[in-house]
């Protein structure tokens, strides 16, 4: 039995010698069986290669994964219940943004303000708040702030145990993100000789080892974000990961990855888009 070298999924196997030996002795009970198991088939009026050709073409389709995922959505959206804000859930709408905000970024001044007081804030300045509640318990929120004609979506969260797993970082995915985190600062900081001194410093951490025992996400661009803000000291600097990004491009890679082929476009996808880990963002 031998590996394709092309399609690592797939087996080659071969004939001994002694076997070929045997092949004409086989080829008569070969025959015996095909036309049995033919007789079976033919009775129960089951024609089996176009019933496997079927069941190849649906796949090809749609795969199983995608069709379990779909159905899995469809189940949980069907107990999903959507509700406005009232003050029974003015404490859920503070903690869960609080919980999001303390593990992926930093609270501000403005976030407390607002978490505090989202009627005064939000609501009777013209804004909404949804909740998402499962099994009546709030497991999302998000807010629609009114700016002069139009609404920012704002304090969007989920509850912690309804995130998506974050993927373990290897090296190269840290070095590709840093590499794209310093063009994006290159190209949007208005000062060009600091977004130069922040490349630097970076890619020297990265090759002193300062990040190699790192690989949780959410660490690495908190620890990214603390390294360039200690560079710069301008706090609008950050870089943050995204959760639900990475769910989305790592369940392209969950077909299949042995196979080369896909393995090979799911890492170009990856690599496309950072890893999960949202671009620079320059704030005024």
């Amino acid at each position: 039995m031998i590996k394709d070298k092309v399609d690592t999924r797939k087996k080659i196997i071969t004939i001994s010698k002694k076997g070929e030996a045997m092949l004409p002795q086989l080829m008569p009970l070969w025959k015996d069986f095909e036309m049995g198991v033919g007789e079976i088939f033919e009775k129960a009026e089951i024609n089996i290669l176009e019933v496997l050709e079927k069941i190849e073409t649906q796949i090809e389709e749609k795969s199983i994964y995608d069709r379990v995922i779909e159905r899995a959505k469809a189940r949980l959206r069907a107990n999903v219940k959507i509700e406005k804000f009232s003050a029974v859930y003015k404490a859920d709408f503070k903690n869960l943004n609080l919980e999001w905000l303390n593990h992926y970024f930093e609270v501000e001044p403005i976030d407390k303000k607002i978490l505090n007081n989202p009627e005064s804030e939000i609501i009777n300045t013209g804004g909404m708040i949804f909740f998402a509640l499962i099994d009546e318990k709030v497991v999302g929120t998000c807010a629609m702030i009114k700016i002069n004609d139009s609404f920012e979506l704002t304090f969007k969260t989920q509850a912690q145990q309804m995130q998506p797993p974050p993927p373990k970082l290897e090296a190269k995915m840290k070095a590709e993100a840093i590499t794209n985190l310093s063009k994006a600062l290159i190209e949007s900081y208005i000062f060009l000789d600091t977004a130069q001194k922040v490349e630097a410093i970076l890619n020297a951490n990265l090759k002193n080892g300062l990040y190699d025992k790192i690989d949780d996400p959410m660490e690495f661009a908190q620890t990214i974000t603390k390294d360039i803000q200690a560079i710069t000291q301008d706090k609008h600097l950050r870089f943050g990961f995204n959760p639900q990004l990475a769910a989305d491009l790592l369940k392209g890679g969950d077909d299949d990855e042995t196979n080369p082929i896909l393995k090979k476009k799911f890492e170009d996808e990856m690599k496309q888009n950072n890893y999960g880990f949202k671009k620079l963002e320059v704030l005024n």
